[in-house]
């Protein structure tokens, strides 16, 4: 069972996260890095894109950075919205491809993805921050905030990652936040 459970996850990680690199990169971000799995990674880099690749499937993530502000908000719901995206598209792809020989553990494993991915409570993998988040909540949080409050530390990851990128706004010192 485990033997036939873990390429099926770790396939659904992975059409999750290159769901959400697709999303950044056609909302205009700057994609850093794609990891997908944890544990003894493989790294390389496409492009100026670094791609980590670990054997155990339970998370992964996308370091993705909006250059400009205008346009933020619709660059970070592509983003967010792009993981959910492609789960319902894989699930959709293999019901349409194998309707009646489909093991019900490829369904539920695309279901539990998407269903977690959109979930407004916390999720089960911190962000950069440490903050725990889902992608859902923070869709949620992207736009029920009020839009001077969106870039939250987006600014100073950017000068560490890409240096020849212009903030999208200025850094505050610690003791103003």
């Amino acid at each position: 069972m485990v033997a036939a459970y873990l390429p099926i996850r770790w396939l659904s990680v992975a059409a999750h996260e290159l769901g959400h690199a697709l999303g950044a990169m056609l909302g205009g971000m700057y994609v850093w890095t794609v990891s997908i799995g944890v544990g003894g990674q493989l790294g390389l880099r496409v492009g100026n894109t670094h791609v980590k690749l670990g054997w155990w499937p339970s998370s992964g993530f996308v370091a993705a950075l909006a250059t400009q502000l205008p346009g933020y908000r619709r660059s970070r719901l592509l983003h967010l919205a792009g993981g959910a995206t492609a789960n319902l598209l894989v699930l959709l792809g293999v019901l349409i491809v194998w309707p009646g020989a489909i093991g019900w553990a490829i369904v539920a494993a695309q279901v539990w993805l998407l269903i977690s991915a959109l979930a407004f409570v916390e999720g089960n993998s911190p962000d950069l921050a440490g903050e725990w988040v889902t992608d859902g909540l923070a869709m949620l949080r992207l736009l029920l905030w009020p839009e001077d409050a969106q870039p939250e530390r987006e600014p100073w990851l950017g000068a560490l990652i890409r240096p020849d990128v212009e903030p999208s706004v200025k850094l505050t010192a610690a003791t103003e936040l």
